[in-house]
């Protein structure tokens, strides 16, 4: 087995004592039960149990040795209610400590031009809304991404843009058209992430959304996009819905500014959780983006629901999956640990 370095670009840090998280408090909403029963994870989740989970992992390196300890890993922001900057600066608390405890220097300020950024551990992914309905002005959405950006562990944006044709339960925004059509959007989009080297973390339905999405990463180039959760295959398992999913993939992988973690897909079909039933979502993934474009994540706490077994057997059904699709070494270190480093711009 596999037995080099990982990182984790996929993680939710939640505190629920400081902060609101409604979804996670109240009763279900709309879009936020495609998880399943949120009851296991509605509570504070911190870096400790973080590492406690990642530590089962380090032991499963196969033939008596141990992994590499999981050291290095990305926030995706929560839509935590209290606000995207004050979710950032919880999450950029705990990356300055844990970073001191990897003596990674915390004192390096962050340059919002040229792409270079203080060196972290934890790198944060965090919200903002490039056309808010609330009527955000040019101003105001300017001043909150010139804030965002003193963080010097923030390496990119997600804004949830999951929208399906024909089942409304399954939309977590309210409209299907911002990537495409809506030309604040887009000139906020283009104006927030290219001077800041920023990436944007493109949470989607591919099978239903590739056109749209298609539009926003044909426009800017230069922006690096990482489709989240392997494009959400949300239409269930039969041979005609898996086809029209990886289908979808196909001219993502194309585009030389995309990448996509292998992650989540238990989340949108809880069933999914043996190797056996999974391989072929890893297989067709493999296909499209090839191993330099595509990173391992755990997706955790989330994950946690579909697959409750142990953070060491996601990783472990990973390994063994590339390992079967005769993957070398480097290429198994690429998705698993490399691409996330280069991608994120972590401390190696």
């Amino acid at each position: 087995m596999y037995v080099g370095p990982i990182a984790d670009p996929h993680v939710h840090i939640f505190n629920l004592e400081t902060l609101s998280y409604p979804w996670l408090k109240g009763p279900h909403q709309v879009g936020m039960h495609i998880a399943g029963n949120l009851d296991p994870i509605r509570k504070s989740y911190s870096l400790t149990d973080l590492q406690s989970e990642m530590s089962a992992a380090a032991g499963g390196g196969g033939g008596g040795r141990p992994r590499s300890v999981v050291q290095r890993f990305v926030h995706v922001q929560a839509e935590c209610a209290s606000g995207g900057e004050a979710e950032v600066a919880m999450v950029q608390s705990v990356a300055d400590e844990h970073d001191r405890k990897l003596s990674i220097a915390t004192d390096r300020p962050l340059s919002t031009t040229g792409g270079v950024f203080s060196p972290t551990s934890i790198g944060i992914v965090a919200h903002a809304h490039f056309h808010d309905p609330t009527g955000q002005s040019d101003a105001q959405f300017t001043e909150y991404i010139s804030r965002l950006s003193q963080y010097r562990s923030v390496r990119g944006i997600r804004q949830l843009l999951n929208y399906h044709p024909t089942n409304p339960a399954l939309n977590f925004t309210t409209r299907p058209d911002w990537m495409s059509d809506d030309p604040v959007w887009i000139r906020r989009f283009g104006e927030a992430l290219i001077p800041r080297n920023w990436s944007f973390d493109l949470q989607i339905y591919t099978e239903h959304q590739l056109t749209q999405a298609m539009s926003l990463i044909k426009r800017y180039p230069s922006i690096q996009f990482i489709v989240n959760h392997g494009g959400m295959p949300i239409d269930g398992t039969d041979s005609v819905a898996v086809k029209r999913w990886s289908d979808s993939l196909i001219p993502l992988g194309r585009q030389p500014n995309v990448a996509i973690k292998l992650s989540g897909i238990a989340m949108v079909n809880h069933h999914l959780t043996s190797h056996t039933v999974l391989l072929p979502y890893v297989v067709a993934v493999l296909e499209a983006f090839g191993t330099s474009k595509i990173l391992w994540a755990s997706n955790y706490p989330i994950d946690k629901i579909a697959r409750p077994n142990r953070y060491d057997a996601s990783v472990d059904f990973m390994v063994r999956s590339l390992l079967e699709r005769q993957c070398s070494t480097h290429e198994i270190e690429q998705i698993m640990y490399a691409n996330a480093i280069r991608i994120y711009r972590l401390a190696a």
